[in-house]
């Protein structure tokens, strides 16, 4: 077995995410979650372990982070393991996996992660209570008014929430919220203290559920907790912000030149259609 799990989230592309796998397996263990919304099937290849159990991924949902914990999870059990990386599915080398995998050799949690400040806009996110995974809870507009309405389903979990902004003060006093990008890689020690802090402290699972955008906060959020802040690096996944929409989606041939410069072994976002930039990549940079 391999020492580095490769975790991902897929969604879309479904050809890429195929490819992916088929480079990536001779070297890694590779284990993915396909969201619910996703045809399943198109996903299916012999060289990546789907999960059984599928979650809807709503944006800003916590959704994210059940899915992230599923796959931490199961990845904890495979013999030998010893780093967790998790991506998505639009994600690609930008090295060659063998390179990836010295990195990977270094054993070092890789997360971006800041502290945030407590009067700051962004504490917010944790500080007011949200209902992300409802459709009256979006955070990204696109439902139309009449499908936002309470349900007897719906009417509960409000129940639940309230429960979690009454403790909400009281989790603050014990924890430094702080945010960074969804896409990490952390070592089986680090791995295993988080997975022991959500046993062992269900207030953090309950906070981060009823927060705004939780899949940039819930494991920085712990790290911190856990006075492993100091000690993490940078994330291993590069992302381009400076366009819109963003982040950019990296499919021309020509953006191999932007790539071959950047000194993270993974990027995003790749598609479908992103077939002769990523055979140039192979080619060229691995």
């Amino acid at each position: 077995m391999s020492a580095h799990c490769i975790m991902i989230l897929a969604h879309r592309a479904p050809k890429l995410f195929k490819r992916l796998g088929a480079r990536l397996a001779p070297d890694f263990a590779v284990i993915a979650h396909v969201d619910a919304s996703a045809d399943r099937d198109a996903f299916a290849t012999e060289d990546i372990t789907l999960l059984p159990r599928s979650h809807r991924i709503r944006w800003g949902s916590y959704a994210m982070i059940a899915a992230a914990l599923d796959l931490l999870r199961h990845g904890l059990t495979l013999e030998g393991t010893e780093t967790f990386t998790l991506i998505s599915g639009d994600t690609y080398p930008i090295c060659s996996p063998q390179r990836l995998k010295e990195i990977l050799d270094l054993r070092i949690d890789c997360i971006d992660s800041d502290l945030v400040a407590p009067a700051s806009e962004t504490a917010q996110r944790i500080v007011n209570t949200y209902l992300p995974d409802t459709r009256i809870g979006e955070l990204r507009p696109g439902m139309h008014f009449l499908h936002r309405h309470l349900d007897e389903d719906l009417t509960e979990l409000v129940a639940e929430a309230e429960r979690s902004r009454l403790a909400r003060p009281a989790f603050l006093k014990d924890y430094r919220y702080a945010k960074g990008a969804q896409w990490w890689s952390l070592t089986r020690a680090t791995a295993e203290k988080i997975l022991g802090l959500v046993a062992e402290d269900p207030r953090l699972v309950e906070a981060m559920r009823f927060s705004a955008i939780p899949d940039e906060a819930f494991f920085q959020t712990a790290i911190a907790k856990l006075d492993l802040h100091e000690t993490i690096r940078p994330s291993l996944v590069l992302a381009k912000w400076d366009t819109v929409p963003a982040p950019y989606t990296f499919e021309k041939v020509d953006d191999i030149v932007f790539l071959k410069d950047q000194k993270r072994p993974l990027a995003r976002k790749f598609g479908d259609a992103s077939d002769d930039l990523v055979a140039r990549i192979e080619e060229e940079l691995w």
